[in-house]
């Protein structure tokens, strides 16, 4: 997973790379705070054939709950301190979950 390693102007701010592929598991590296790398896999929820109804968007309905679930986890952080605000891998699990759901 190279981007993972691209340069960053901000070492502030983390870095989570979501990689999405229909029904098959999602792929996220992430960095923690200091710098180190994970990469794990979030399985998919199989939906019956009879239960899929339109496939349009549903990459934007899963950004849009895997985001809005971030900032979720976000708000939820002192955000009276300067120190940068870092994700943990369930946070980051639990919002791809939404998003599958928002996806469905």
């Amino acid at each position: 997973m190279a981007i993972v390693n691209f340069k960053k102007y901000n070492e502030k701010k983390q870095r989570i790379v979501v990689i999405t592929n229909s029904g098959e598991p999602v792929t996220i590296a992430m960095s923690e705070n200091g710098g180190k790398m994970h990469i794990f896999e979030v399985p998919v929820p199989k939906l019956e054939r009879a239960k899929i109804i339109d496939t349009n968007a549903a990459g934007d309905s899963f950004v849009g709950g895997f985001l809005a679930q971030l900032v979720i986890f976000l708000e939820e952080q002192d955000s009276s301190s300067e120190a940068p605000q870092y994700l943990t891998m369930d946070q980051v699990t639990q919002s791809v979950k939404i998003g599958n759901i928002m996806a469905g």
